[in-house]
């Protein structure tokens, strides 16, 4: 029996927040219910461990080491080697297992879709599989290095006095949200022959749906064995949001 999405909106509001908040919880209901998508989803948590697990222990020298050479002071250095600890960590682990797992994102999406209902797969074709990761690993690399600069620019923050480092802790989680938003809503997206400036637009006509749901597997990234779902989640609840934001005409044309 097809999932129904919720009834679209005519205008974007605040109460779209709560919605996109709502959306991976949907999606690990669908991933626990329909067959095609729970084999999948395992396939994906065993890889998203082994990439956490080796992302944990092997970025903690890298952090060290360049706070050793920036700051002399010893107490300060440790303090920068933790919060580049925490940015590499999380930056990583937001972009690095989908881009490994990006021969499976298409499979997942195209799986949830079917379960939504009004569509049709085409048939595989090696030439545009192929040509679908190439474009999939090169956005995602794209969308990693706007997502650190972003959070270079953003650091000076915990030097301000008082409110710095909750002003830093705010912007960089929204920040990494935004992008990580993008990036799993890239694929069912391109998948309609939607580029990347058609979904930038449909982000911006729904700006609180998307960030909603950004936020949502940001801290799912922070819950232990749930984070090795994370990429299947995403996939699957990119796949619901852009479902929606057709639904509701973010697209041209939709």
């Amino acid at each position: 029996m097809p999932e129904t999405l919720p009834p679209p909106r005519a205008r974007s509001s605040v109460r779209d927040l709560f919605s996109g908040l709502a959306l991976p919880l949907r999606a690990f209901g669908l991933m626990l219910t329909t067959p095609s998508l729970f084999a999948l989803t395992f396939v994906c948590a065993a890889v998203t461990a082994t990439v956490l697990i080796g992302l944990a222990w092997g970025l903690w020298p890298a952090a060290s080491h360049l706070a050793d050479r920036w700051v002399s002071n010893g107490v300060g250095a440790t303090v920068l080697a933790v919060g580049l600890y925490l940015v590499l960590l999380v930056t990583g682990a937001l972009t690095v297992p989908s881009l490994v797992l990006s021969p499976l994102s298409d499979p997942l999406s195209t799986s949830t879709e079917k379960k939504l209902g009004g569509f049709t797969d085409t048939p595989f074709s090696p030439a545009d599989f192929f040509r679908g990761v190439r474009l999939s690993v090169r956005y995602s690399f794209t969308r990693l290095v706007l997502m650190l600069l972003g959070m270079a620019a953003l650091l000076p923050l915990n030097w301000v006095p008082v409110l710095g480092q909750l002003l830093y802790a705010v912007l960089s989680i929204a920040w990494s949200s935004w992008w990580v938003c993008a990036e799993y809503l890239s694929g069912p997206a391109s998948r309609h022959r939607f580029g990347v400036r058609s979904s930038a637009r449909a982000m911006r006509a729904r700006p609180f749906l998307c960030l909603g749901m950004g936020v949502a597997l940001y801290f799912l990234l922070w819950v232990p064995v749930l984070d090795f779902f994370l990429v299947p989640a995403a996939v699957v609840a990119g796949t619901l949001l852009f479902r929606r934001l057709e639904a509701e005409g973010a697209y041209p044309g939709s």
